[in-house]
């Protein structure tokens, strides 16, 4: 979540995008914090820039204002074992 005001975002968005963009399992969506405040206030965004992994349709984890994109790296990779552990868990 973001604002067009917000410098951070500006700075980190085209990084994320590509992050996003080179992982195909994944989807990225972009919410404009004072267009949809809304969704801001359901998801409890007091900071910009804000984002939030889902795995299996719940909050798995969340970076805010100073995001390092290492840490999102692993915070999805992380995600992919466990999905890729609940596949194994299926056919076994």
């Amino acid at each position: 979540m973001s604002t067009t005001e917000c410098s951070v975002c500006k700075s980190i968005k085209p990084e994320i995008v590509n992050l996003f963009t080179a992982e195909s399992e994944f989807r990225f969506l972009t919410v404009d914090c004072e267009v949809s405040s809304a969704i801001s206030g359901q998801y409890l965004v007091f900071s910009v820039p804000t984002l939030i992994l889902f795995f299996e349709g719940r909050e798995f984890t969340r970076f805010s204002r100073f995001i390092r994109i290492a840490d999102v790296e692993s915070a999805m990779s992380h995600m992919r074992s466990l999905h890729e552990s609940d596949d194994e868990s299926i056919t076994t």
